[in-house]
């Protein structure tokens, strides 16, 4: 029997499907390691006035024994997927882009170790910052 975060893990990549659609790219952004699970959406071929936007299609995350969904935006929901496909009991799933409360399943996840000094060793970082114009 899968685990919830493998159900969870196919589920959401499911909503990426071959990786296109009408004038979209889909691209599943998985996180093994702290157990956050997405898939993007972005406008191909890009248009001129193209500002590299991105927007999230279905967003979820395992806390213990919880599926939280931050967001669907799907015509399929994946709360519906987990319940109708894999038995995944309602109250194991928090619909957080409704409301649900997710306080007591906060989980801060930790900051990468950069080093804003340098890119690499042999080239410099740019510490320009855009001005916004």
């Amino acid at each position: 029997m899968a685990s919830l975060t493998e159900i969870v893990r196919a589920e959401v990549h499911w909503y990426a499907s071959n990786g296109e659609g009408l004038n979209v790219r889909l691209f599943p952004i998985f996180d093994d390691e702290h157990h956050n699970y997405a898939v993007i959406i972005v406008d191909h071929p890009a248009p001129k006035s193209y500002e590299g936007t991105a927007e999230v299609v279905v967003m979820a995350r395992i806390f213990g024994n919880k599926v939280i969904i931050e967001a669907d935006y799907t015509d399929k929901p994946l709360y519906k997927r987990l319940m109708e496909r894999h038995d995944v009991p309602r109250d194991r799933i928090i619909l957080a882009y409704v409301g649900e409360p997710t306080e007591e399943y906060f989980s801060p996840l930790p900051l990468p170790d950069y080093n804003y000094e340098k890119l690499t060793d042999d080239e410099p970082a740019k510490t320009e910052q855009p001005t916004g114009d």
